[in-house]
């Protein structure tokens, strides 16, 4: 899904300028990405997501597949995207394991004012792999409560998984606050030979 010859492209001033750590990888952009059938639908609204930051109707973005088809590019795209626009706007492209290590380091230091503080400060959420939440219901819990605040505040939040959000099984409140806006699938096109 990256085209090789742009491998090299770094985008100028991201890291550096900003004082926050967006943790994303500038050799991920819509530039470096191939666009095909499997991915046109997730690419497309993506590429919109970053330009129409909070739009109710794209908030939150959900983008799914199985591994190794994606969606992790996407989302670093969308990030420097949007920094490519705004270099002061506070993205955070962040693993829902490092959420969820953080969070129970957070509840261990009894700083969990200082957690919610820091993602609710946020401009855009890029989470990865939020299926990792499904055995853990009190991280569950806060990260359901991360995101509907940001949501609320009309700030944007991009989710990734390796399933349909349907099937994931969560409480109905969680399960309707994540369909509640765009879901785009990545095909695995060597599943339809």
């Amino acid at each position: 899904m990256i085209k090789e010859d742009n491998m090299s492209q770094n985008l100028q001033g991201n890291e550096g300028e900003n004082p926050f750590q967006s943790n994303l990888n500038p050799a991920y952009t819509f530039e470096n990405l191939i666009k095909s059938s499997s991915n046109k639908f997730a690419y497309e609204v993506a590429e919109m997501t970053a330009h129409n930051l909070g739009d109710r109707k794209n908030n939150p973005l959900i983008i799914y597949s199985a591994p190794g088809l994606g969606k992790t590019r996407l989302l670093h795209a969308i990030g420097n995207e949007i920094l490519r626009a705004n270099l002061l706007a506070r993205v955070l492209y962040i693993s829902s394991e490092e959420f969820f290590k953080e969070y129970v380091q957070a509840l261990q230091n009894k700083e969990t004012d200082n957690f919610r503080e820091k993602f609710s400060a946020l401009d855009v959420l890029l989470m990865d792999d939020i299926q990792f939440f499904s055995n853990k219901p009190a991280t569950l819990l806060q990260f359901a409560y991360t995101i509907r605040v940001l949501i609320e505040q009309g700030r944007q939040v991009v989710l990734s998984l390796d399933k349909s959000p349907l099937k994931l099984g969560w409480n109905e409140k969680i399960s309707a606050l994540l369909v509640s806006g765009v879901i785009a699938e990545i095909e695995d096109t060597k599943l339809r030979c």
